[in-house]
């Protein structure tokens, strides 16, 4: 996830997509998608340019993680708004 950010100065989503989430993105600021499953969990991985994503479960970072340019306020909040980087 680290490596792809900073190779492509895109945004990157990774998550556990037995939890709840939304996700605001264009098909436009999405470059890439995936799913890859870990230990019988399966995951959701975007790269994109930008939106909102909501986590609706756990917010443990066993179920999400995230790289880029975003905003998260407070820091501990469930949304997090990722900044234009296209």
């Amino acid at each position: 996830m680290e490596a792809t950010s900073a190779a492509t100065g895109l945004n990157v989503m990774v998550f556990n997509l037995q939890q709840g989430h939304q996700f605001d993105a264009s098909n436009d600021d999405i470059q890439y998608f995936d799913s890859i499953t870990c230990d019988g969990i399966t995951f959701g991985v975007w790269a994109f340019c930008s939106g909102t994503f909501t986590n609706e479960g756990d917010g443990g970072y066993i179920n999400w993680a995230f790289r880029g340019s975003f905003t998260r306020d407070p820091p501990d909040s469930s949304t997090v708004v990722f900044d234009n980087v296209c």
